[in-house]
C-alpha cells in the first residue's frame, strides 16, 4: 500500500538528485521538455500556482541492483549521450533512494535549471559546426515582472509570464545588464545561500542591495527553493516490478499520454532486465543508440524510436503489428531481445541501402518504408555486400523501383499502415528467398485497395510535381535510375530561377499574364533535373547554355549529358523557355510512362494538351 509523504523543499529534492538517492527507473521515457516549458515552471513557482503531485517508488537495495536505473539529466545537450539520462552504476546500497515514477519532466527541469545547463543549436549552422551548439545556464530578470516595464511572453496556455526565466550565456546576461538595464541573476546561486542574511549580502555583492523591488524578487526565489514545500510525493513501497509497471502507465495516461512506443518500450526494458541468469540488457540504451545509428550525421536521417518499435514487431513476425497492449507481453518481449541484435543489423542495412538510393530526412517521405526492406533483407539473410555488390545490382533496381512507386502513390504509407505491412511482409516470406518479389508484393497490395498501377491521369498529375513538393525528389529519381550512387543528389533548375525575376521577363517582352505562367512552369517538373551536390552548388545560377558548355568542354560529354537530361535545346534566351519546358514536358510524361508502365495513348485520339 502507498501513503503520502511530507512535502519536502525544492533544495531537499536537488540534493537528493544529486546524491543519487532520487533516480529513475529505466521504464521513464527521455526528458523532452522544451527551454520555454522550464522557465515556464520556474515562473509558475514563482506565482505560488501548484505545478502537481509527484509519485516515488521506494526501492530496496535488492530491486536496485537488479534492475536498470538512470540518474537526472543536469546539462542537457542536443547530441549524443548528453540528451540521455546518465545510468547509474557502481552506487552503494542505501536505504533511503527512491525512484520517479511520476513527475521525471518537472523534477529534471528543476535539476536543469539549478544544478546544470541548457545547450541550444543555433539556427542555420551545421550540426558539424562546433559553433552551432552554446551552452546556456538559467537566469532570473529581477527587474523582468509585470510590474515593471518589462513585460513577458505568453506560453503555451495562453498566460503571460510573471517572472522573466531565461537560458543565458554569462556573458550575455553580463552585456545586458550593462546596456539594457536588466538585472539578470544565475538562479543555481540560490542554493548557495543558507539565511536571510546571505540573501542580503548576495544582493549587495551583485549591486541591487538597495533596489526594494529587486530584491524582493530575489527573496521570492530564495523562499521557493530553500524555504518552501512545494514537492508532495505520494511514496508506493511495494517491491514487484509488474505493479510497478501498471501503475506508471495508469499515471502517465492520465496527464501527458505515453505513445504506444512508450509502452512497448517499457515493456521490452522491464522484460530485458530480468535477472533470468543471462547478462541483462538495456532495452531503453539498445534501442536509443539504434535510432542514433540510424539517423547517422551524413544523411541525418530522422527515424524514430516508433519506427523502431514497430520494426521489433514486424521483423520478429509478431502476428499482430498493432501497437496494442495484447502485444507487449512478457514473451513477445523476451523474444524481441533474443532477435535484437538481427533487428538492429537489418534495419542499419536497411539505412545503407536508403541512402544508396539517394534518399535522406529531406527526401524520403515516408518512414515506414524501412519495415519491408529490412524484413526483406532479413528473409534473404543479406550480407553487407548486398548495398554495392554488382551481383545486387538487378536486386537492388528492383527494390528500388517498388520503393518509388510507393512513395509516388498517395495514401500508400497512411491509413491502413498496419495492415500494410503485415501483407507485405506476408508475400516478402513466401516469395522473398531468392529476390525481390515486386509482382506478388503489388498484386497483395492490390488486394487492399493500394494498387501501384499507374494511368494517364497519374501521369499528367506527376508531370505538374513541382520544386519542393514531398514527391519532387522520388520522381526525379525515378526518371534518373543512373543516379543509385552514395553521392548526395540536388534539385535543380535547368533555367535556373534568377532568369524568372519580373523585371528581367518584362524586358524580354512577357506581359503580366505570361510572366505567372512562366514562374509556375520553371517551378514544374519539366524546368527540374537531379544533379549531385557539388555539380549543383558550382552551377549556381549560370545560364543553362553557358554552364553546359562550360562545364563539358568535350563535345561527346556534353551530349551524352544534354541527352541524359533532355536538355540538349537550353539556350540563355529565356524567349525561348516556353519551347523548352512544353518538348522537355512532354519527353519526360514518355519516359514515366515508360518506367510506370503505362500505355501509350494515341496522339490522333487523345484530347488537345491545353498546356501547349
Amino acid at each position: 500500500m502507498g501513503r503520502f509523504e511530507a512535502p519536502k523543499t525544492i533544495a531537499a529534492v536537488i540534493k537528493s538528485i544529486g546524491d543519487s538517492q532520487y533516480v529513475l527507473p529505466a521504464i521513464q521515457r527521455e526528458f523532452v521538455w522544451r527551454e520555454e516549458k522550464i522557465c515556464a515552471l520556474f515562473d509558475s513557482l514563482m506565482r505560488r500556482y501548484p505545478i502537481g503531485g509527484f509519485l516515488f517508488w521506494k526501492i530496496s537495495n535488492e530491486t536496485f541492483f537488479s534492475h536498470t536505473f538512470y540518474g537526472f539529466l543536469s546539462d542537457y545537450d542536443p547530441r549524443g549521450v548528453a540528451r540521455y539520462s546518465p545510468v547509474l552504476t557502481g552506487l552503494p546500497a542505501s536505504d533511503n533512494r527512491y525512484a520517479i515514477l511520476d513527475g521525471q519532466q518537472r523534477l529534471t527541469s528543476l535539476n536543469i535549471g539549478l544544478r546544470g545547463s541548457h545547450t541550444i543549436k543555433r539556427p542555420r549552422l551545421h550540426w558539424d559546426n562546433p559553433e552551432a551548439f552554446e551552452k546556456r545556464w538559467l537566469y532570473l530578470d529581477l527587474r523582468g515582472t509585470s510590474s515593471s516595464e518589462a513585460t513577458g511572453s505568453e506560453d503555451e496556455a495562453g498566460d503571460i509570464e510573471e517572472y522573466i526565466f531565461r537560458f543565458k550565456t554569462p556573458a550575455a546576461a553580463e552585456d545586458e545588464n550593462t546596456t539594457a538595464a536588466r538585472l539578470w541573476v544565475r538562479v543555481a546561486d540560490v542554493l548557495t545561500l543558507q539565511d536571510v542574511g546571505e540573501v542580503m549580502q548576495y544582493a549587495a555583492r551583485h549591486g541591487f542591495g538597495g533596489d526594494a523591488e529587486a530584491a524582493a524578487v530575489f527573496g521570492d526565489l530564495y523562499q521557493v527553493v530553500m524555504r518552501e514545500e512545494v514537492i508532495s510525493p505520494y511514496l508506493e513501497v511495494d517491491q514487484s516490478i509488474d505493479r510497478v509497471m501498471n501503475i506508471f502507465i495508469r499515471v502517465n495516461a492520465q496527464g501527458e499520454p505515453l505513445s504506444f512506443a512508450d509502452l512497448l518500450l517499457s515493456q521490452a526494458t522491464a522484460a530485458w532486465g530480468r535477472g533470468d541468469g543471462d547478462e541483462r540488457v538495456d532495452a531503453r540504451e539498445e534501442i536509443r543508440n539504434c535510432v542514433d545509428e540510424l539517423n547517422r550525421p551524413e544523411q541525418r536521417f530522422d527515424f524514430r524510436r516508433d519506427q523502431v518499435m514497430k520494426a521489433c514487431l514486424v521483423l520478429t513476425d509478431a502476428s499482430s503489428v498493432r501497437f496494442q497492449i495484447a502485444n507487449f507481453d512478457t514473451e513477445r518481449m523476451l523474444s524481441i531481445r533474443t532477435a535484437w541484435p538481427e533487428i538492429r543489423r537489418y534495419l542499419n542495412l536497411a539505412v545503407r541501402l536508403l541512402e544508396e538510393y539517394g534518399f535522406s530526412a529531406g527526401n524520403l517521405t515516408a518512414r515506414s518504408v524501412i519495415h519491408p526492406i529490412a524484413y526483406y533483407l532479413k528473409i534473404r539473410q543479406a550480407e553487407d555486400s548486398y548495398v554495392t555488390s554488382k551481383v545486387h545490382t538487378e536486386d537492388r533496381a528492383k527494390v528500388r523501383r517498388w520503393l518509388i512507386r510507393t512513395l509516388l502513390r498517395q495514401g500508400t504509407w497512411g491509413s491502413g499502415l498496419d495492415t500494410l505491412l503485415t501483407r507485405l511482409r506476408g508475400a516478402i516470406r513466401v516469395h522473398g528467398t531468392l529476390g525481390f518479389p515486386a509482382g506478388e508484393i503489388e498484386a497483395s497490395m492490390a488486394e487492399i485497395g493500394k494498387s501501384l498501377a499507374f494511368g494517364e491521369e497519374d501521369i499528367a498529375a506527376l508531370a505538374n510535381t513541382r520544386y519542393g513538393d514531398k514527391g519532387c525528389f522520388a520522381l526525379l529519381s525515378l526518371l534518373y535510375p543512373q543516379n543509385d550512387v552514395v553521392q548526395r543528389h540536388h534539385v535543380d533548375h535547368v533555367y535556373p530561377q534568377a532568369m524568372f525575376h519580373r523585371r528581367l521577363l518584362r524586358g524580354a517582352g512577357f506581359t503580366n499574364e505570361d510572366i505567372d505562367e512562366l514562374k509556375a512552369r520553371s517551378e514544374e517538373i519539366g524546368n527540374l533535373q537531379l544533379l549531385n551536390a557539388t555539380e549543383n552548388v558550382s552551377k549556381g545560377d549560370t545560364p543553362p547554355r553557358t554552364w553546359l558548355d562550360g562545364r563539358f568542354a568535350d563535345p561527346a560529354d556534353r551530349a551524352a549529358i544534354a541527352a541524359l537530361h533532355s536538355i540538349s535545346d537550353v539556350t540563355d534566351d529565356v524567349r525561348q523557355f516556353p519551347a523548352f519546358y512544353s518538348r522537355r514536358r512532354q519527353v519526360l510524361e514518355d519516359r514515366l510512362r515508360d518506367v510506370l508502365e503505362v500505355p501509350r495513348v494515341d496522339p490522333q485520339l487523345a484530347a488537345p494538351d491545353d498546356r501547349q
